[in-house]
């Protein structure tokens, strides 16, 4: 069924060429899959009714849920295609048949009609659409390209940024901007409308946000580095234990698991920094950026 999807990798690379033109990749923890951007996309406990407009299908990641219509008027319309991955426990899962490798990802069926992603604790369970179809865009996402090895120095038309004692590098399309009011959404990048660099002294307004329907949208890479209070990020625990970056410890938080790193980096006894390096594509630059990281 998978044929052709390649014979496997030694190290997370992201094959961009997995996604099909029209389709949205969408990252979950180490690996991701791509489906319609006509898709809805539901994460981490968030929900939602209704159907996506045209041919839209649903998908579900680590506990989202969906309801589908809800009026009981008329004949209940067709289940949307639907594809759900959730975070298995050893023993969770019974193979049943052999596994087979995509883009260096073993692959495994299970008893029931789903896949098993063994090397990361995760099942994909996939109905009313072509399996073959979702399966061949599975991949590595860019959190697993960055968060592995090093990265090499920044080109030299990257420019320098300074803010809350904290040195980076950035590419030369990231342009500064400061801000004092919460943005909407999951990432600040995308309410700028460009991939860039967001600072953020200290918090003064917090809009009251619009609600938006949860259609699949591209991942957007850029930075975001806060200089105000972290009680909300202490209570969070690193993703494994602190790594040293040019003299910064920096903390990986383990949630979101999304398009995005959440960390927080300090130096010595120094203020925590919360910082959010938005991921995409196949996360060379993103990788470069976090390396980049020093005191300033």
């Amino acid at each position: 069924m998978l044929a052709g999807c390649g014979a496997g990798a030694t190290s997370p690379v992201v094959d961009s060429h997995a996604t099909p033109r029209g389709w949205v990749a969408v990252p979950f923890g180490q690996i991701q899959i791509s489906v319609p951007a006509s898709w809805f996309v539901l994460r981490d406990g968030a929900g939602a009714c209704g159907l996506p407009s045209g041919s839209g299908g649903v998908l579900l990641i680590n506990g989202g849920t969906w309801c589908g219509p809800n009026d009981r008027t008329y004949a209940p319309p067709p289940t949307p295609p639907t594809v759900t991955m959730n975070v298995t426990r050893p023993g969770d899962e019974i193979p049943h048949g052999k596994a087979e490798r995509v883009h260096g990802i073993s692959v495994q069926p299970v008893v029931d009609g789903s896949w098993w992603l063994r090397a990361f604790n995760l099942s994909i369970t996939i109905r009313g659409t072509d399996p073959s179809a979702i399966l061949k865009t599975l991949t590595y996402s860019p959190r697993a390209a960055v968060l592995s090895g090093s990265a090499s120095a920044p080109p030299s038309d990257w420019h320098s940024v300074t803010f809350a004692g904290l040195r980076f590098a950035a590419p030369p399309s990231w342009k500064v901007h400061t801000t004092s009011v919460a943005l909407c959404g999951p990432d600040p990048e995308s309410q700028l409308g460009y991939h860039g660099v967001l600072l953020v002294p200290r918090i003064i307004a917090s809009p009251s946000c619009p609600g938006a329907l949860p259609y699949a949208t591209p991942e957007n890479d850029g930075i975001e580095v806060d200089a105000w209070d972290h009680s909300r990020v202490r209570s969070r625990q690193c993703l494994s234990s602190p790594r040293t970056i040019n003299g910064l410890a920096v903390c990986i938080l383990s949630t979101p698991a999304d398009d995005s790193l959440d960390m927080v980096v300090t130096e010595a006894n120094g203020p925590l920094i919360h910082i959010e390096l938005g991921l995409a594509g196949t996360g060379s630059e993103d990788k470069t950026v976090l390396y980049s990281l020093r005191p300033a």
